[in-house]
């Protein structure tokens, strides 16, 4: 937490220390008007005499403005602050978290830092103004309060200081309670958040499987425990006023009764007591502002831990110190023995994969689920690095180049087609940031898009929701597909991309796309063999090992498990063919 501040609030130190100067203008003021108070009661009122206080009524006056003037000034400074703090952090967070590779993020999970982003960055904002607003101030009128009291009235400090005892004994059994009710809060929270995040994306197998009541039940009974927990944090919250006004009302009444006879024996004036009450109000009003900010500490502390913890990771994907420049095409893919796992000490999730593949040749794999054909497509533009072996482009290692440029000669087509909330030309162009409509509508006819982007209102400029939900999965994957070819890459990876379109449609694209690639790499993974039977080379993986390698009349005569797939997808005429 501390690290976090003193990074991010280095650059404004200076409306800081503005910051703490209008802090103390502020308490100052808090402190002199009851002198003021106290001279005018003894110097005017009390002594009988005809003594003008109207300058030091004026005086009160310009004070009690600059009281109020002060900190609503001091507001906007500390509002500035905070929010630019909050937004540094914001976007020095996901700067670095796009720099982490897909094994880095999956350390934490999207949700956790989707958190992270959002609530645990919002709370550190909100700790800022707390500790800014209360913590700055509380402290200066606490002490303050208390010098001058004792300087008005040494006699009465006793009291002044048996009350401060009480308060720092209740605050510290409220904040050290709070704490650890918060903390068990938190977890309770984020079970409710965890399942209604799981019941919402669900819902359709819930009713599918008539599962509502069910569903109902579990989310109240987390829903009791939240309420529980929550009516516990807030007794004790709830304990803050009442306890502190009997404090200083009790304080007050032992004032007045031992003030009365210190002003029967000329100890001192109506005017010092009036005073030292209000100090006393002052010093406790200080202890609530300390204390509450107190009890968000542990709330701020948690949110500065969670963030360090992705901040203090470091890339284990990064461009070497010295990169190799690119050809200006790709014209060779080889694998090197290549081997991968996912953790180490972990199981292989690939093992000794060799092959080499040119421009112009289509590579296909094909294995059951968790062959490792996902991974392998992967490794290609580094999103995970090989565990051993090498992978070379052009013959050039592909850690020695510069991770962008290599993605910038790929083009992914992803197992689950995601699309961007906003239009398909903005999807599209995501692919090729400069593309015009005649290469979106180019790219469209080869992924065989047009005719349903035609249909829309709208055309290109046609609005998507986030993920693309108001398409068909089918429209999602030709839509994904046409970004990739509006690229134009060296490489094309497509991972299962053909599965959600039917027979016809997924002639005419390959039909498309194999002129639009004759000059291109292309590796297919896909579970159809009529999707990979005209590809140049086949490899069959299982169970992360490369256990044929040909063509598809080659693998039928000569491998079992490319041949065991085929019988389940094909007729006996196209066995035979």
């Amino acid at each position: 937490m501390i690290e976090l501040y003193a990074k991010f609030l280095r650059p404004y130190w200076k409306k800081i220390v503005l910051i703490v100067l209008l802090s103390m203008l502020a308490t100052l003021c808090s402190l002199m008007l009851p002198m003021l108070s106290k001279r005018i009661i003894d110097e005017g009122v009390l002594s009988g005499e005809n003594v003008s206080y109207g300058g030091t009524v004026a005086l009160m006056a310009v004070i009690a403005v600059l009281s109020m003037l002060f900190p609503a000034v001091n507001g906007k400074f500390i509002s500035e602050t905070a929010m630019s703090f909050s937004r540094n952090l914001r976007a020095e967070f996901f700067k670095h978290v796009l720099s982490l590779s897909q094994r880095d993020l999956d350390q934490f999970g999207t949700a956790s830092l989707i958190g992270r982003q959002g609530n645990d960055i919002m709370q550190m904002q909100l700790g800022l103004v707390q500790l800014l607003t209360f913590m700055l101030t509380a402290p200066l009128m606490c002490i303050g309060g208390l010098i001058v009291a004792l300087l008005t009235s040494p006699r009465l400090a006793w009291i002044v200081l048996a009350a401060i005892l009480l308060c720092l004994a209740f605050v510290a059994f409220v904040v050290g309670t709070v704490r650890k009710i918060f903390l068990l809060y938190q977890e309770k929270l984020d079970s409710v958040n965890r399942l209604a995040r799981e019941s919402l994306n669900g819902m359709r197998v819930i009713r599918a499987f008539n599962k509502e009541e069910s569903e109902k039940k579990r989310f109240s009974a987390v829903s009791a425990e939240v309420k529980d927990t929550s009516s516990d944090l807030h007794r004790y919250l709830l304990m803050f006023p009442p306890v502190m006004s009997f404090i200083v009302n009790f304080a007050n009444i032992l004032v007045l009764w031992f003030g009365a006879h210190y002003m029967t024996d000329h100890l001192a004036t109506y005017g010092d007591i009036q005073a030292f009450i209000q100090y006393l109000t002052l010093i406790v009003f200080g202890m609530m502002m300390l204390s509450a900010g107190l009890i968000v500490l542990p709330r701020v502390q948690s949110a500065g831990s969670r963030i360090t913890e992705v901040l203090h990771v470091a890339p284990s994907i990064r461009d070497a110190e010295q990169p190799q420049e690119l050809a200006e095409h790709i014209r060779t893919l080889e694998f090197k023995g290549v081997s991968f796992r996912y953790s180490e000490g972990g199981a292989n999730a690939l093992s000794d994969i060799s092959f080499t593949v040119s421009a112009g040749q289509t590579l296909a794999i094909i294995g059951g689920t968790g062959a490792g054909k996902s991974t392998l497509l992967n490794l290609i533009p580094r999103y995970y690095d090989t565990s051993e072996g090498a992978i070379l482009v052009n013959g050039c290692d592909i850690r020695n180049l510069r991770q962008a440029e290599l993605r910038e000669h790929i083009g992914v087509v992803p197992q689950k087609a995601f699309l961007f909330g906003g239009s398909i030309m903005e999807n599209l162009r995501r692919g090729k940031r400069d593309a015009t409509e005649e290469e979106a509508n180019h790219a469209l006819d080869v992924a065989q898009s047009r005719d349903f982007v035609e249909e829309k209102e709208y055309g290109l400029y046609t609005a998507l929701t986030p993920g693309g939900t108001n398409l068909s999965g089918g429209q999602r994957q030709r839509l994904s597909i046409a970004r990739a070819v509006i690229r134009k890459p060296d490489i094309y990876l497509f991972d299962d991309s053909f599965s959600a379109l039917d027979f016809k449609t997924d002639a005419a694209l390959r039909r498309a796309l194999s002129k639009e690639t004759r000059n291109a790499i292309v590796i297919i993974v896909a579970q159809r063999i009529s999707t990979i039977k005209s590809a140049d080379q086949i490899l069959v993986l299982e169970n992360g090992k490369l256990v044929g390698q040909g063509t598809h009349s080659e693998l039928l005569a000569n491998n079992d498990v490319y041949r065991e797939i085929a019988r389940s997808q094909l007729s006996r005429e196209e066995m035979g063919a």
